[in-house]
């Protein structure tokens, strides 16, 4: 997916969208506080709040190939 860094910044700063990422944080603290708190009790369940931390980690980082203005992606050169 390539969009423009003026487009990614807007949907990036949007109300909606830091709603989006202020519950994904409380979502991971409270994994986070699980780990801590039952850490051993269930494997299985240690496993996936680790998963979990990590894939919502990765999209709140996620950033998409930029465009520059004529539509060329910046990463070509």
């Amino acid at each position: 997916m390539e969009v423009s860094k003026s487009d990614f910044v807007q949907w990036r700063d949007s109300f909606v969208t830091e709603q989006f990422k202020q519950a994904m944080v409380t979502e991971i603290e409270d994994k986070v506080a699980n780990l801590v708190r039952f850490a051993g009790d269930s494997p299985a369940q240690d496993k996936f709040n680790a998963g979990f931390i990590q894939g919502v980690q990765w999209l709140l980082d996620w950033e998409p190939n930029f465009i520059d203005e004529e539509g060329n992606s910046e990463d070509e050169s």
